[in-house]
């Protein structure tokens, strides 16, 4: 039986290589990558509830990366394109975690944090996958 992965999202890890600019900061959160397909209705006269079929394409997904701001850092630069790699923690019995892969571009990002007594500089991305290769998941390989 696969196991059920770990319990948080402790231990994961977001990259962006080859166009975006290598940023690698302190991450805190990766948000979840939600993919969407449209539905096109196909009701008739006649029918007595709404009927749909499946679109033809999906949307390859967005999501939003929070980071521990770092003035002197080179932050990405707006709708560069490049590989954006997010690797989920490897749970114990797992010989390699699940990752997804695929070509996207940073499309926004704080310029500078909020600024407060006691509150930590916290950066954000908003990424989205362009689809035009991936996003792929790997599922994880148990051991």
């Amino acid at each position: 039986m696969p196991s059920l992965g770990k319990d948080t999202g402790h231990g994961g890890t977001i990259a962006f290589s080859a166009g975006i600019t290598a940023f690698a900061a302190p991450f805190r959160k990766i948000g979840a990558v939600e993919q969407e397909l449209e539905k096109v209705e196909n009701t008739l006269l006649a029918s007595t509830c709404k009927r749909y079929l499946p679109g033809d394409v999906a949307e390859p997904g967005e999501f939003e990366v929070e980071y521990a701001f770092n003035a002197t850092m080179d932050h990405p630069v707006l709708l560069t394109r490049g590989t954006i790699t997010i690797t989920a923690p490897t749970a114990a019995g797992q010989a390699s975690p699940a990752t997804l892969v695929g070509t996207g571009f940073i499309m926004a990002r704080t310029a500078t944090p909020e600024l407060a007594t006691n509150g930590l500089q916290i950066g954000k991305l908003k990424c989205k996958f362009d689809g035009k290769t991936g996003p792929t998941l790997t599922v994880a390989v148990d051991s």
